[in-house]
């Protein structure tokens, strides 16, 4: 499990994919379904989820489990099996949302719970997949690995995402983190970003951040400075 003296592989990015699956869930959950622009926030934040969820399984067939078959062969087969099973509940669960936006009003409030339900299902299980991986692979990660090739493998994960990915995992992971991994983040950031890009971020927590949580970012950040 999390050796806090050792880079952690999972636990940011995972802590962004429990707040977008819970925000969404709580959206869905709350929507007025007979409203065509309640139902078109519903596609875009399901979309948005998706597009994240997608994203980091692509990461981590990419990145993450090659690095580990390549010292252990074999040794990642059930989490690529589960990232199987997680892409087929993903396609079931577009073409439910399909089937919600085709529907006609007689229908659409039954299909809407069943989608309902259908979601909350799959956050269940996603949930034990992020636990396996918490435990188990990262277990792997620090008997197969050294501290340099996990940061080497989150780094080129980290630049391997577009800006406007970039931002999208910001607006999820920024308000999910401890304030201390939240400074520090940002920090490293602020020597290794391009400053328009720094802005562009800090930006972003002023608007997702509690005027208190943003201040104490702040302060942290400009401490040394006139600011």
């Amino acid at each position: 499990m999390t050796n806090f003296s050792r880079p952690d592989v999972y636990r940011n990015i995972h802590k962004a994919i429990r707040k977008a699956m819970f925000d969404f869930a709580y959206t869905l959950g709350r929507l007025d379904i007979e409203q065509a622009p309640s139902r078109k926030v519903m596609k875009d934040r399901f979309d948005e989820l998706v597009h994240l969820l997608d994203m980091h399984g692509h990461m981590e067939d990419v990145y993450s489990l090659p690095l580990l078959e390549m010292k252990k062969p074999g040794s990642t087969r059930h989490n690529e099996e589960e990232h199987v099973q997680i892409h087929g509940e993903i396609e079931g669960l577009k073409l439910q949302l399909s089937s919600l936006l085709d529907a006609t009003p007689e229908i659409r409030r039954d299909i809407y719970w069943n989608f309902y339900y259908a979601i909350n299902k799959f956050i269940s299980g996603y949930l034990m997949h992020m636990q396996m991986e918490e435990i188990v692979m990262t277990n792997l990660f620090y008997e197969l690995c050294s501290d340099d090739e996990i940061m080497g493998m989150t780094a080129a994960i980290i630049g391997s995402l577009t800006p406007a990915d970039s931002m999208l995992v910001a607006r999820f992971m920024i308000p999910s983190i401890e304030p201390f991994e939240r400074l520090h983040m940002m920090s490293q950031i602020q020597v290794t970003a391009p400053p328009q890009a720094f802005e562009a971020l800090l930006n972003l927590c002023r608007e997702i951040l509690s005027a208190e949580e943003f201040e104490a970012l702040q302060n942290g950040l400009f401490a040394d400075s006139s600011l």
